[in-house]
């Protein structure tokens, strides 16, 4: 039996969570912070960096010494399946719109979920798009199109 500190997969979503804080702080610091009674565009940032880094650096700590924590074994097949999702969501973006890259991301990253069933991913891509369409571009108005001129089906002439 291993007694003491030891690797486990817990310690690697930690380190991961330090590692984006640390590198959203570096960008957040170039903000100008402003004074305590008038927050400038710098301060938001900075703090929920901050706040990533103190969360991860708790979750690294604790899985040290968690006796029942997941191995760490890295399955190349799901993390090449994640990765693909995301580079499908970049390239359809502006061309599909955020409904339908949201969806395509939902339904790609699901197969590296085999509990997950097609009917299920299409229905959670379906509600998170739109979801991210009214969050992103009604609420927070990103310049981002709600469904892209790849599907507005001008290119057919009508």
């Amino acid at each position: 039996m291993q007694r003491g500190p030891r690797l486990n997969i817990d310690v690697l979503a930690g380190l991961l969570f330090v590692a984006l804080g640390a590198g959203f702080l570096a960008f957040a610091v170039q903000l100008p912070p402003g004074p305590p009674r008038r927050l400038g565009p710098g301060s938001f940032p900075i703090l929920i960096a901050s706040l990533v880094i103190a969360a991860g650096v708790c979750v690294a700590v604790a899985g040290l010494f968690k006796r029942d924590a997941a191995p760490l074994a890295l399955d190349w097949r799901k993390i090449a399946i994640i990765g693909s999702s995301l580079i499908a969501f970049a390239v359809l973006l502006r061309g599909a719109g955020l409904v339908a890259s949201t969806l395509a991301l939902v339904m790609i990253s699901s197969l590296a979920h085999p509990a997950l069933d097609w009917k299920r991913a299409l229905a959670l891509g379906i509600c998170l798009g739109l979801f991210s369409s009214a969050l992103f571009i009604g609420l927070l108005r990103m310049p981002v199109p709600v469904v892209g001129p790849l599907l507005s089906f001008k290119w057919l002439g009508g």
